[in-house]
């Protein structure tokens, strides 16, 4: 009896790192993500001949992809969209990410009044002027599935977003900030990510008066390591279990 219930545990302990593997394995998919330490303008290409696509607000989150070899840009993704931004502005400072929110997006949503009529703007051909569509579309022919970002241009404001158009056709695109309910939107009203202010701040040591060095550098969350301590500690537990399933029952009678 006293076997069958060692046996028991240990199969019960070995379980338990294999499932908090396997939910490491589910936050962590192997990419990089990176606070932006200011605002980060991406581009569409790396020519460096056109105007930024849209902007990754400062505290912020984006994902790293690559470095683009011979090019002083890194390609990466931010809120569903890919892009370039510069390897000046992928700064050493930014802390790193290997779980990954929702939240770490500046998510914006806006609407617009069915007895307004908006332009959607685009880029022209170069990528170096913005100018609107050929026609003016009356918003209950237009729903906003996803905004993007925000991006400023000759000194206004402009959403980039995905937007159905008569329900047929699903396309990217500029709209004014100004037509819409955020009309008085700026950097400034962006509001500071709290997970940014949470997950760098460097935790100061029990007995620190503040006066030792701070982490500037990458910096990893802490839940990993918590799991892999509970996984270290499971494993030498099971160790034990089975060496006490094999060891020879001193107060057994000897004949």
């Amino acid at each position: 009896m006293k076997k069958l219930i060692l046996v028991t545990l240990l199969i019960v302990m070995l379980a338990v790192p294999f499932c908090v593997s396997g939910t490491c394995l589910a936050e962590d998919d192997g990419k990089l993500y990176y606070y932006a330490s200011e605002e980060i303008p991406v581009y569409k290409d790396t020519q460096g001949n056109s105007l930024p696509v849209f902007m990754i607000p400062a505290t912020y989150a984006y994902q790293f992809d690559s470095e683009v070899t011979g090019t002083d840009y890194i390609k990466i993704s931010y809120n569903g969209k890919e892009g370039y931004i510069k390897k000046t502005d992928h700064k050493s400072t930014n802390q790193i990410k290997l779980d990954w929110q929702d939240n770490y997006f500046y998510n914006i949503s806006f609407n617009v009044t069915a007895t307004d009529e908006i332009n959607i703007y685009s880029y022209e051909e170069n990528g170096t002027s913005l100018s609107p569509e050929p026609a003016k579309y009356i918003p209950s022919t237009i729903t906003v599935t996803k905004v993007y970002s925000y991006d400023r241009i000759d000194g206004e404001y402009y959403f980039y977003v995905h937007y159905k158009f008569q329900t047929l056709l699903e396309l990217d695109g500029y709209i004014k900030a100004g037509d819409t309910s955020l009309s008085s939107f700026s950097i400034e009203t962006i509001p500071q990510n709290p997970n940014y202010i949470q997950e760098t701040t460097p935790e100061t040591p029990s007995g620190d008066n503040g006066g030792g060095t701070t982490n500037e550098g990458i910096q990893e969350p802490t839940n990993n390591l918590e799991r892999y301590l509970l996984i270290a500690v499971i494993a030498v537990l099971c160790v034990v279990i089975v060496v006490l399933i094999f060891l020879p029952n001193k107060n057994r009678k000897v004949n």
